[in-house]
């Protein structure tokens, strides 16, 4: 599956000149306008003039190290960049190469020198003469240095150096590249040849022709040859010679990193110029150079190319089974696997298609009743070993030699098969769309069969349209049909289920029955069309059939409610068919539902991002989709038939790394240590938090959930938003965390989590509040002191009073007595 990036996605430019992962999960490319980190769904762009230290945009190289990112400028710059900060460490430097025990070489001005203790040191400075085009330095210490106009220096870890010319039978004096092998080899590739440094001697390795080849890289491989790119294309060393690969004209590249990779699976990519190749099959191609393949630590491959952008290659979970691999029509609806391992595909248009277990498909359109059967809706192998299938009303066809055997025998069903299926008895039943269900115990091909006729006209059978035959372990047969729910086939008699009893839906798609597991026998799956999935634990009655049903929808977690078809893996798990994508869910979680201990099941879903060709799947006959003999699963879709190995797919999906980005503040970015807590204005309170999960194969199905710890208790969930908002938050001390989940996982166990802390205005400050208090303080003293003054006040008020009146009422006494002695 390829996906491309360019300007129009965020890209600064379209050419990519290298490629590179942090431990942190982040994806960094080197181009003409900065630096890029890349998180799967965003571009982040640093810039020479937007970031100091970083002296020129249009960078070269990249490599990650512990102590940070380095790179080179094209101005030959050397700069790291470290916890968001960049520093220019060198200038003047030609080549970056990182040696054994990861330490850092450099070529400045055609001296060698490496990097330590925030220092360089040169090497050999005066013994190596002429312009350093290519450097190795061996697991050993031994130092090699290539140059365009004197050969090859060869310094030991003793200090000793050799030259090499022609004169010791180098093909040519320019050196194009160097690299270490396996078996103590050293592999030269020169502008006139390959050679191959072993026990202390240099031999040549000739081509086909005595025309000299020029070799401007060389990929060593894990069984001691190599690979070498020439202008004459890709040639591996084999018994000492160059035979080709690749047979094309190549430029000798000016920026491109590396002609092989290894890929996640052990094949080896080749970077062809223009054209990747995955071991020799082509896989890429581009109009112009490509200039990076870069495999990250999810197993997706990355291409760097000149002015076409960024791609990703990522496998597929799927192998699709269409037109473009030699079928008639991609549009499938029955699946069947014979005995021979075979499988065959029913199509509409295309007649029915064999695919051998080598790949190989042959398609045919066999004859019956003068017809082609064009659209077959049906397939079924019976114990005989015989195929049956069958396409338009009385087209009933034992597939025989390529056609149909007695293709002039006409059958009694007079309208389109949806089933054909044989129980145990020997018996065959037929589902037909309007005519009911049919059942034939003998000779059912020949013209005097024995067919006997259900239909709700004649039977207790409650609808005509009969989409899905199933027999128990038991031997009860089961039907399911398109408008009148389930019934179960009794010596004649039918008993029904439908959404009176507790079916979501009567339009049912598929009944299935686990009986690979201990499940117990009494339960049964049912698909509905519309209604999603049922699950029935029949009851013991004594008067009609009874049975307990839980009922699976969108709501509840299922992906879809339209589903067609279920199939059960070896780990667990139930896949399931809908219109819009194939998903599987655990069974544990479905019955962990049906118990009531969850509220919510998970289900993982695959679409046209993970490689269908089409997300709608078929359904409504009989069978649609299979488990193969080998335990892969088959699934017919409008784009072909999907074929998925479950046991490559993980039950378990880690969850992605989890980073805080960016805090923004009207519009306005707050800057942030890596480290160490955030410090918000008061004016700040209102902010917003950018987040990231790297999932650089989906990043779209990846969640989130986030909380500030001393606000919100609870998990918010977020779902794919990237983006937290806070409003209006009070002054105080906050921990923000955020935990992501690829789609059906389980959370980060440890969150992305800092603090922040969130200044008050001037009136909710400590020292406001102090002097309110003190204001009031001081207010209720002052009201005391002059009520004290008032109380005293008003007492000698009434003393003075008491004074005045005790002295009237003395003189008062003393006129009366001497009015009374006056008149004695």
């Amino acid at each position: 599956m390829k996906t491309q990036w360019t300007t129009d996605d965020g890209l600064p430019v379209n050419s990519v000149n290298d490629i590179a992962q942090t431990e942190d999960g982040y994806l960094w490319l080197a181009t003409f306008d900065g630096l890029v980190r890349f998180d799967g769904m965003e571009f982040k762009i640093f810039r020479s003039g937007e970031h100091d230290g970083l002296p020129s945009s249009r960078i070269l190289d990249l490599l990650v190290r512990p102590d940070g990112i380095w790179m080179r400028t094209e101005s030959e710059h050397l700069v790291r960049f470290q916890d968001g900060t960049f520093t220019t460490v060198a200038e003047d430097i030609d080549l970056l190469h990182e040696g054994p025990g990861g330490h850092l070489w450099v070529v400045s001005d055609s001296r060698i020198a490496r990097y330590g203790g925030n220092a360089f040191q040169r090497v050999a400075s005066e013994s190596i003469q002429g312009d350093v085009r290519s450097l190795l330095v061996e697991s050993d210490g031994t130092v090699w240095a290539g140059t365009t106009n004197r050969g090859l220096y060869r310094r030991t870890p003793d200090g000793r150096v050799r030259h090499l010319t022609t004169d010791d039978g180098l093909g040519g004096q320019y050196i194009w590249t160097l690299a270490e092998g396996r078996m103590g080899r050293v592999w030269i590739g020169t502008a006139a040849g390959l050679h191959r440094w072993e026990n202390g001697q240099l031999v040549d390795i000739p081509g086909r022709t005595d025309d000299p080849l020029s070799v401007f890289h060389v990929e060593p491989d894990v069984a001691g040859s190599c690979l070498a790119a020439t202008e004459q294309g890709i040639f591996r060393c084999e018994e000492g010679r160059l035979v080709p690969v690749i047979q094309r004209e190549l430029v000798a590249p000016t920026y491109a990193h590396g002609l092989a990779q290894q890929g996640p699976d052990g094949q080896m990519w080749l970077n062809a110029d223009t054209e990747v190749l995955r071991g020799r099959t082509p896989v890429f191609e581009a109009d112009r150079g490509i200039r990076r393949i870069f495999f990250d630590r999810e197993g997706n491959a990355w291409i760097g190319t000149v002015r076409s952008g960024l791609f990703r290659l990522r496998p597929s979970p799927f192998r699709i089974y269409g037109t473009p691999e030699g079928l008639a029509s991609s549009n499938i609806y029955p699946i069947e696997q014979r005995r021979n391992g075979s499988v065959w595909l029913g199509t509409l248009g295309g007649g029915v298609s064999r695919v051998d277990p080598s790949g190989d498909v042959e398609t045919y359109r066999p004859v019956k009743n003068g017809n082609l059967l064009v659209n077959v809706w049906t397939l079924h192998e019976n114990s005989s070993g015989q195929l049956m299938m069958s396409g338009a009303a009385g087209r009933l066809c034992q597939f025989q030699d390529g056609g149909c055997a007695r293709s002039d025998t006409e059958s009694p069903i007079r309208a389109r098969t949806r089933v054909l299926y044989e129980d145990r008895q020997g018996r065959l039943w037929a589902g037909s769309e309007s005519q009911g269900l049919y059942r034939c115990d003998s000779a059912c091909m020949s013209p005097n069969s024995d067919w006997v006729q259900f239909t709700p006209q004649n039977s207790d059978l409650p609808h005509p349209y009969v989409r899905t035959i199933h027999e128990t372990p038991e031997g009860a047969i089961w039907v399911g049909t398109n408008g009148g729910g389930i019934a179960r086939y009794d010596d004649g008699d039918f008993d029904t289920i439908t959404t009176r009893d507790g079916l979501s839906s009567d339009l049912v798609r598929d009944i299935y029955q686990d009986t690979t597991s201990a499940d117990r026998p009494d339960v049964l799956w049912v698909a509905t069309e519309d209604q999603g999935l049922n699950r029935l634990e029949l009851r013991p009655s004594d008067t009609a059939l009874a049975a307990s049903v839980t009922v699976y929808r969108k709501q509840d977690g299922l992906y879809d409610n339209a589903t067609h078809q279920i199939l059960n893996d070896d780990q667990g798990r139930f896949w399931i068919s809908s219109n819009r994508g194939i998903f599987w869910v655990r069974k544990a979680d479905l019955e962990a539902f049906a118990r009531g201990e969850s509220d919510r099941i998970r289900s993982i879903s695959y679409t046209t991002k993970e490689g269908l060709r089409s997300r709608e799947a078929n359904g409504g006959v009989q069978p649609a989709g299979i488990k193969a003999q080998d335990g892969r699963l088959w699934f017919p879709t409008q784009e072909g038939a999907a074929v998925v190995d479950p046991a490559t797919i993980s039950t378990n999906v880690p969850p992605p790394p989890v980073h805080v980005e960016a805090v923004t503040s009207s519009d306005s970015l707050v800057a942030r240590r890596p480290s160490g807590p955030l410090h918000l204005a008061a004016s700040q309170r209102s902010f917003s938090i950018e987040y990231a999960g790297i999932r650089l194969a989906n990043p779209e199905s990846v969640g989130f959930r986030y909380r500030l710890e001393g606000l919100q208790q609870d998990w918010q969930m977020a779902g794919e938003r990237r983006q937290a908002f806070f409003t209006n938050v009070p002054p105080g001390r906050y921990t923000f965390q955020v935990s992501a989940q690829t789609r059906g996982g389980d959370w980060s166990e440890e969150p992305a989590q800092f603090t922040v802390t969130v200044a008050p205005f001037w009136w909710e400050t400590w020292w406001f509040y102090g002097l309110c208090v003190l204001a009031v303080a001081l207010s209720g003293y002052g009201a005391y002191r002059y009520r004290v003054y008032a109380l005293r006040r008003r007492q000698e008020q009434l003393e003075e009073k008491v004074k005045e009146r005790t002295r009237k009422l003395r003189e008062t006494n003393e006129q009366l007595e001497a009015a009374r002695e006056d008149a004695l």
